[in-house]
């Protein structure tokens, strides 16, 4: 009865206050509830179900402990932390829909572009050629092999074009398609003038947007070239550390034009850095013969080769000079030989003008 006299004397504001308060404290449990089965069936939900039903809610105290004891619970803790979890994710999805918002006809546009243009990238061919540089005497035709091959992302038609540096060279096709073969082809005659020229076969598909080249050299001869030998096998001794040192001749008597020319020297010798050998032209060109060999081999015939004589009349003397540059060796010309390629005077005054 006192405690029947006691809840009448309060005042009814701060019993409505807590019943609210467990309201939605029993809220929050149906919630975690639904995610926490663990949760759902403590004793404190049931505790807090059974007190609901109770009329005496004025036990602020008790309700606040048990209360506290509920959320300091890792179980509780961490479904709550689930929730909130839950609800950021949600939230940031939405704000990513709002900052990257469907892509605009404009976009799609320049995908679109980007697409064709690495489509066009991978679109392309090869030309290739077969002997890339050749030699042949004057008065016959030179002829090289093309293919021009497309990747698997092209077979179209091809356009060809030359740039020539000799009169007289044709292709044997302007037009091919991709996977086909074709001929250049150099005619010469007699009096075409020898020496390197060059050739440039450009080939050209789609509009243009695709361009392929390939060059081919060809290195024309005299078309009368013939070999002329001369030889002197007279010994010579070398004389130590003498930078005049000996000379050795040899008469050429062919009326002929220097194309190319070898020679053959054999010396005996211990060490070939104390010698140094001097090859002249009877027009008074003078071409130090060098050799990397460290030894000369007294039974053997070092062999030399030199342009530098070219075009120039091989009639006269050539002479051979031997200087032993240092002390304490010494050795003997053994022999040696002239080997000259010459054509005819009469291309004489167009092999001095090269092409």
């Amino acid at each position: 009865m006192n405690l029947h006299k006691s809840w009448g004397n309060s005042r009814p504001t701060k019993p409505r206050t807590e019943a609210q308060e467990v309201k939605k404290t029993l809220l929050v449990l149906s919630i975690l509830s639904t995610l926490s089965p663990l949760a759902q069936g403590s004793s404190e939900f049931h505790i807090y179900q059974a007190r609901y039903d109770d009329p005496l809610l004025n036990m602020v105290d008790q309700d606040s402990t048990t209360l506290d004891q509920f959320y300091t619970q890792p179980k509780t803790r961490q479904a709550l932390e689930e929730i909130k979890q839950s609800l950021n994710h949600s939230n940031g999805k939405q704000n990513n829909k709002e900052e990257n918002p469907t892509p605009s006809l404009n976009n799609h546009s320049s995908i679109t572009a980007r697409a064709k243009s690495q489509n066009k990238s991978t679109r392309s061919f090869s030309l290739s050629v077969a002997d890339q540089t050749q030699s042949m005497p004057a008065g016959k035709t030179a002829t090289y092999h093309f293919l021009a091959q497309g990747n698997d992302q092209w077979q179209g038609n091809i356009c060809l074009s030359l740039a020539s540096s000799l009169p007289g060279a044709r292709l044997s096709k302007q037009e091919i398609r991709a996977g086909e073969t074709f001929r250049l082809s150099i005619p010469s005659n007699n009096d075409t003038r020898w020496g390197d020229y060059m050739f440039t076969i450009t080939a050209s598909a789609d509009n243009g947007s695709l361009v392929q080249q390939q060059r081919v050299n060809l290195n024309l001869l005299p078309n009368n070239i013939r070999q002329v030998t001369q030889a002197n096998l007279s010994r010579m001794p070398i004389d130590d550390n003498n930078p005049e040192g000996i000379q050795s001749t040899i008469l050429m008597e062919d009326a002929i034009a220097a194309f190319a020319v070898r020679v053959l020297v054999k010396i005996s010798h211990p060490w070939h850095r104390d010698l140094k050998l001097t090859l002249s032209s009877p027009m008074g060109t003078h071409y130090n013969l060098e050799n990397q060999n460290l030894v000369y081999q007294n039974s053997q015939y070092q062999e030399y080769s030199t342009d530098a004589f070219n075009n120039e009349a091989i009639q006269g003397h050539w002479t051979l000079k031997v200087a032993d540059l240092a002390a304490g060796d010494r050795g003997i010309l053994r022999g040696w030989q002239l080997m000259i390629s010459g054509y005819s005077p009469a291309q004489s005054e167009q092999a001095g003008d090269p092409p």
